[in-house]
């Protein structure tokens, strides 16, 4: 009995100490250490002043709770640049009288992900996560708590396209 609770001790300390798997999904080579990420300028036609210094803190902050790298700005193992390309107001569901029942707030962000170890790992993709709200409601003052909604689902599938390769 003891031999086995010793062997199952083992087992789960390797897993967690050996650097490849963490229980955020992640699974990153132990060669990669390091990574850096720019500040996401925003080219959206509606701006939001806050958006790219949330953006870009939110990730460098989701990366580092949830993995052992590092930031490094010089000669990082990992590259992550990006641009807010979207941030819209979409009329949806028109009613009876013709107006919209509801209102599509989008946001849409192209990351550029650049692994200098692996480079065939590095990609460009855009993501877009959306909030539909009643359109009787004022936009002013759902805004924040669906961009920040938005933000922290787009961060996660941002981290998860990067770092977990199912």
């Amino acid at each position: 009995m003891k031999r086995l609770v010793l062997f199952f001790l083992g087992i789960s300390l390797s897993l967690v100490t050996g650097g490849c798997y963490s229980f955020s999904g992640a699974s990153i080579p132990p060669n990669i250490r390091t990574f850096s990420i720019d500040m996401f300028q925003n080219r959206a036609t509606m701006i939001n002043p806050t958006l790219s210094m949330e953006i870009t803190d939110g990730l460098r902050s989701y990366i580092t709770s949830r993995s052992s790298l590092r930031v490094e700005e010089q000669s990082p193992d990992i590259e992550i640049t990006g641009e807010i390309t979207a941030y819209t107001l979409t009329p949806m569901a028109a009613q009876a009288d013709a107006q919209a029942a509801l209102q599509r707030f989008t946001i849409t962000v192209k990351v550029n992900f650049a692994n200098n170890v692996t480079t065939a790992d590095s990609f460009s993709q855009n993501f877009t996560k959306f909030r539909d709200f009643d359109s009787s409601i004022d936009f002013a003052s759902v805004e924040s708590g669906l961009a920040k909604e938005i933000m922290d689902e787009m961060i996660n599938d941002i981290f998860m396209r990067a770092f977990a390769n199912w």
